[in-house]
């Protein structure tokens, strides 16, 4: 389970608020689930603060465990307060930045679609180790006394790649693939790396091309989680600061600029093409 130093800590309060007002019913996690016509994770998500339900999920959450007015004010108002939180990479990573992507990998264990955007580096999903090294080393996201772990952890997220009832779906644009503040031979094995995953079933990679992407709409980049039972989350990360947005209209907009940037991008042979050019360039 992911522990305060890992998760913000209002989040955190709101999972404790709903834990207590379900076990007050006495009811379980379970039993609440198949009343509501939801699933168990989702309330397990909830509870852990892993993820945040829509405001009405949280009323009907709040209208079964009989909540007093207060209750549900207080509740409500830390819900609405975190629709779209923003955290500090300091509070993000009191437990370390390994330990925070222990997290994710909480997070991500029962979503059933991953939609990654990516502008300026290549996906942590689709990292090699080495990419993983270098990258938080030259950003300064780790120590070379806590690399090691955090590339650990990174690689022990990326199992989901080979679970088939998982879809992930890239984009990225050419310019993060040719950026290149190490040696040549870092990037070209990490060029065959996304050869090898864009043959998986579940695994799509398109890139945009330069070309493309004079054409195609800016944007930061961003990650959206989808669970089977409709939840849905995009968290999308400052140089000091990631944002979890959760109301269900900014998400939308989200979704949509995935799909405009899938429009501009390549797949498949024509992707191929693409990341043999992007080798043959590199110095």
């Amino acid at each position: 389970m992911p522990t305060d130093d890992n998760l913000s800590s209002r989040r955190t309060r709101l999972g404790e608020q709903l834990q207590r007002l379900r076990k007050a019913t006495r009811v379980s996690g379970r039993t609440m689930a198949a009343d509501l016509g939801w699933s168990q994770p989702k309330i397990s998500r909830a509870e852990s603060g892993l993820n945040l339900p829509p405001l009405e999920d949280i009323r009907r959450w709040l209208d079964y465990c009989n909540a007093s007015e207060q209750q549900k004010e207080e509740v409500l108002g830390l819900a609405e307060d975190i629709a779209t939180e923003v955290v500090t990479n300091r509070e993000l990573n009191r437990g370390g930045h390994a330990a925070q992507q222990r997290v994710r990998i909480q997070h991500d264990a029962d979503a059933d679609l991953f939609c990654i955007y990516q502008p300026e580096v290549v996906p942590g999903f689709l990292q090699t180790p080495e990419y993983t090294r270098r990258l938080l080393l030259e950003i300064g996201a780790a120590t070379p006394d806590t690399v090691a772990d955090s590339v650990a952890a990174r690689m022990e997220r990326q199992a989901i790649l080979y679970d088939e009832s998982k879809t992930i779906s890239a984009v990225i644009t050419e310019t993060a693939l040719a950026w290149q503040p190490w040696p040549a031979s870092v990037s070209r094995e990490q060029l065959d790396r996304l050869r090898t995953l864009a043959a998986l079933p579940n695994v799509h990679i398109g890139i945009v091309s330069r070309e493309q992407q004079k054409k195609a709409p800016t944007s930061n980049s961003f990650v959206l989680t989808h669970w089977p039972d409709g939840a849905t989350d995009v968290v999308t990360e400052s140089l000091t600061a990631e944002v979890t947005i959760t109301d269900p209209a900014d998400v939308a907009v989200y979704q949509r600029m995935f799909k405009k940037q899938q429009e501009f991008a390549a797949y498949d042979e024509a992707a191929l093409v693409l990341l043999d050019r992007i080798a043959d360039e590199l110095d």
